[in-house]
């Protein structure tokens, strides 16, 4: 079904990241690599196609068929640090910084930075954790639980601001 909508409009990239996940989830990561690339080639600055060919790759590895396991693992961590980069990109200061803040606003930013922060580690130590590196899985697992402890102090810091008139 999913090919046939994929045949009658070849440049959709949901109907592709579709046919990659339905491949994925059966388990033919071959045919579902290919469908993110050919995504990815249409939308290389999105975020989830990079992570989830990061994830096919790391699959690919996983399996005992799996030829030059080295260079897979590779393609995976090239996927997964592009996703990293693209899904938390450091930031510019957008107005100047003589401009007057709404703390609603700048809690709901740094709300989105944090959990956006959190969302990478915790990938990306899944992800080690899936080849069974502990040593580098656990740091980035840390990291998701310091980010969660430290976006709490901000925004308690920022309501106690907000709320204090401060």
């Amino acid at each position: 079904f999913l090919v046939k909508l994929l045949v009658q409009h070849p440049d959709s990239v949901p109907l592709m990241m579709l046919v990659g996940h339905h491949c994925a989830l059966t388990r033919n990561l071959g045919l579902g690599i290919a469908e993110y690339l050919r995504a990815s080639s249409l939308r290389p600055q999105e975020p989830l196609i990079a992570l989830c060919l990061g994830t096919s790759y790391l699959g690919q590895v996983m399996q005992k068929n799996t030829y030059n396991r080295h260079l897979v693992c590779l393609r995976a961590f090239t996927f997964l640090d592009k996703y990293a980069k693209l899904r938390c990109p450091v930031p510019r200061p957008i107005r100047s910084p003589s401009a007057p803040v709404d703390p609603e606003e700048e809690l709901a930013a740094a709300r989105r930075k944090c959990l956006l922060a959190q969302e990478v580690s915790y990938n990306l130590g899944r992800a080690y954790h899936q080849i069974n590196l502990l040593n580098l899985a656990v740091p980035y697992y840390e990291q998701t639980l310091e980010l969660a402890v430290k976006h709490r102090e901000e925004a308690r810091e920022l309501r106690r601001r907000v709320g204090g008139g401060a």
